[in-house]
């Protein structure tokens, strides 16, 4: 994403687990020139090949320019790839961006207006039809506020997302990364127990300062009944919000009765809805995070209809 926004490119992403038709609607919809694709991913134990998706998808999106293929296994570099339109591994396309003389050219970074548009990313679709909501610059400068003045999150920190690529939060972290702040990355499903290591052991090994879970990740750790080791220390984790769905009572119960560090803040970013009562504040004008347009939305309707029509 970084890479995409230097040249002023605008990001997005499908979830992993899609199926190929939810997969070829959303790529339909943002219409890329390239896709940079894995090759396979994880979930609750199984794993899930891509190519089989990469074909048909490939078809379907006249304007891709190309297709680069990214192994996690060496397996994948001796697969024949030929039948995916317009389609490279990794390290050829990298190749193409050298100067002749085999050196790498220095970075140029477009100089781009606050406005200018970096990233869709999608709603989960639960509410109805996914939504490309897309953000500029400025939404991830209001997040950076957050990180410094409601978190306080220091250099030397760590912070992890259990959300995929493609999904609306997924990205929630980026602007820690301008405060020193380490990002922990992990290949694999944090409700699946293997080994006996689970989201638990996550944040307590790997020192997570901050973390962000989906509501959805501890109605599945209930679920599977995955229960948090009483040894396991959490010292270093200061808060632990969960959001990109309603959060219940129960997962509050759930987390306090297997995180013992009653210190840390465990906070709701869905954002709860008052009804029939009277606020206190009524915001006219869109504060800085408000996503500057939706994708494929002609003359903002489709946003004006669903989040600007409450207050008038």
């Amino acid at each position: 994403m970084l890479a995409a926004t230097s040249i002023g490119a605008i990001w997005s992403g499908a979830l992993p687990y899609y199926g190929l038709r939810a997969v070829c609607s959303i790529m339909q919809k943002i219409d890329p020139k390239i896709i940079i694709a894995g090759d396979r991913a994880k979930d609750y134990g199984s794993e899930f090949v891509f190519f089989d998706k990469l074909v048909p998808m490939a078809e379907s999106l006249p304007n891709l320019v190309k297709i680069v293929i990214v192994p996690s296994k060496e397996e994948t570099l001796s697969k024949d790839i030929s039948k995916i339109r317009n389609s490279m591994f990794l390290k050829d396309f990298l190749e193409t961006g050298k100067e002749a003389d085999g050196t790498v050219p220095d970075l140029v970074f477009e100089q781009l207006p606050t406005n200018h548009p970096i990233t869709i990313n999608f709603t989960s679709g639960t509410t109805g039809n996914p939504k490309g909501v897309v953000h500029s610059a400025v939404t991830f400068i209001s997040l950076l506020r957050d990180y410094v003045f409601h978190l306080d999150l220091k250099s030397g920190d760590r912070v992890y997302n259990d959300t995929p690529p493609g999904w609306t939060v997924w990205d929630y972290e980026l602007p820690t990364l301008s405060l020193g702040i380490t990002q922990f990355l992990y290949n694999g499903c944090p409700v699946y127990e293997k080994g006996d290591f689970n989201i638990w052991k996550i944040l307590s090994k790997y020192k997570i300062s901050y973390a962000f879970i989906s509501t959805t990740c501890f109605d599945g750790l209930e679920i599977e009944k995955v229960r948090c080791d009483p040894n396991l220390k959490f010292d270093h984790l200061k808060v632990l919000t969960m959001g990109a769905s309603p959060v219940k009572r129960r997962n509050y119960e759930f987390i306090f009765n297997n995180i013992k560090n009653r210190n840390v803040f465990i906070g709701s970013q869905y954002g709860k809805s008052v009804l029939g009562q009277r606020g206190e504040v009524v915001i006219a004008t869109p504060v800085p995070s408000l996503p500057i347009y939706l994708w494929r939305d002609n003359d903002n309707k489709r946003l004006r209809d669903t989040y600007l029509t409450k207050f008038e």
